[in-house]
């Protein structure tokens, strides 16, 4: 029942998500840093992590990781019931995939949780960038800026998140296919966790270096003042005349470690998710049936 992979994608894609978050939050509070900080600046990861370290606490590693886990289950659930219901369409009576099915399949995936990621991101970005005492939650975050700015102003930069999502879990889902099928030649009792945790890990770090630019100019604008009339493209062009194009590169180091252990752990847990799940279902149809 096509209605049973629906909800067994929901659930996997959530779980799979939180999971990753949990996992890789703190790189991710040390990427943002690096990505806003002033172009005279020289702070490295190791500096960061020390910097965050002396001021904040461990607790400032963990920043504004309430919004993405709050907002988690509907990005991923969109994610991955996208992505399962565009393959279910494209399969039909094939065994497999093209790659150019594999990549559609994910872009569509990315182009529709935006709605749900533009919010989230806005939000986690404002509470990494800024310094608001520990009681200050991201709720607190989203309660003020709906407040000051309307519901638009969670959007800001949502056209940014698109440009970047669309490309990003395109060739997400396409490298975690391909690089899987590498690693077990297409069989599923070759699918340890080792190999899962490779091709997933692997194809987060391919997916970022393909859209590490747009996500810098989309940080940038996310943490600009909701008083700035500064657009995109002024961004690009001030920090461009500032910098030249490497700013483009700020925090690729942090990027790239935390998209290794965040897409290892989610496609690891999802797939172990829906392992669990098929025998549950297979079992439930069983009993219906006899």
């Amino acid at each position: 029942m096509e209605w049973i992979e629906i909800a067994k994608d929901l659930n996997a894609g959530t779980i799979g998500g939180v999971a990753g978050i949990v996992a890789g939050h703190p790189l991710d509070t040390i990427k943002v840093k690096l990505q806003t900080q002033c172009h005279t600046s020289s702070h490295g990861i190791l500096s960061s992590v020390r910097t965050i370290a002396a001021s904040e606490g461990f607790r400032g590693f963990y920043k504004g990781m309430l919004s993405p886990i709050l907002s988690n289950a509907p990005i991923n659930a969109v994610v991955f019931a996208i992505y399962g219901q565009v393959s279910r369409v494209f399969l039909q009576d094939k065994k497999e995939l093209t790659p150019g099915e594999q990549f559609i399949a994910g872009a569509a995936a990315g182009l529709f949780q935006v709605s749900f990621a533009a919010p989230a991101e806005l939000v986690k970005i404002t509470m990494q960038v800024n310094k608001y005492p520990a009681s200050y939650s991201s709720i607190s975050c989203m309660k003020d800026i709906i407040k000051s700015q309307g519901v638009k102003g969670l959007y800001r930069g949502w056209q940014l998140n698109m440009l970047r999502d669309v490309p990003a879990f395109g060739s997400y889902f396409y490298s975690y296919e391909v690089i899987k099928h590498w690693l077990t030649n297409g069989e599923q009792d070759k699918e340890t966790t080792m190999n899962l945790l490779l091709a997933g890990g692997s194809a987060g770090s391919i997916s970022w270096m393909v859209t590490q630019p747009i996500d810098v100019v989309k940080t940038l604008v996310q943490s600009q003042p909701a008083s700035s009339k500064l657009s995109s493209l002024d961004v690009v062009k001030h920090h461009y005349k500032l910098e030249g194009a490497g700013f483009l590169f700020r925090g690729f180091g942090a990027t790239i470690l935390r998209a290794f252990p965040v897409s290892a752990v989610t496609f690891l847990v999802y797939e172990r998710s829906m392992q669990y799940m098929n025998v549950d279902f297979d079992y439930l149809t069983n009993v219906e049936t006899q």
